[in-house]
């Protein structure tokens, strides 16, 4: 599941903001990734540069706060309660005791991710 949904992750980001775009590259270099913490730093940045180019966000705003930008910005509720749930995802990534088990939750966020790039289009 995991290399289908950053395949998929990649495909929203190219097609969207062009194969150049700084964050399709982080989305391959995550995808790329084996370690959670390194993982979940390169979707962070990625999401950062989506959500400051696209919903001026700013770039150094902690992802604890990107749902309540996105809401003040205008998104729509299910995608501010998904920005939620992924910030907490990824900060479970970066600081996971168990790194074996983060393999579902990769998966689960990286899902999460491919599901907002779609909707905060």
């Amino acid at each position: 599941i995991l290399p289908l949904s950053l395949t998929l992750i990649v495909a929203l980001a190219r097609r969207r903001a062009g194969a150049s775009h700084p964050a399709a590259a982080l989305l391959r270099e995550a995808a790329a990734e084996e370690k959670p913490r390194q993982a979940a730093a390169r979707i962070e940045e990625a999401w950062r540069g989506l959500l400051a180019e696209r919903w001026d966000v700013p770039a150094a705003a902690p992802p604890s706060r990107w749902a309540e930008l996105l809401a003040a910005r205008g998104a729509d509720r299910d995608s501010v309660k998904e920005m939620s749930r992924l910030a907490e995802d990824l900060q479970y990534l970066r600081s996971a005791p168990q790194l074996s088990a983060t393999d579902t939750l990769r998966a689960e966020t990286l899902e999460r991710c491919r599901r907002l790039v779609r909707r905060l289009k």
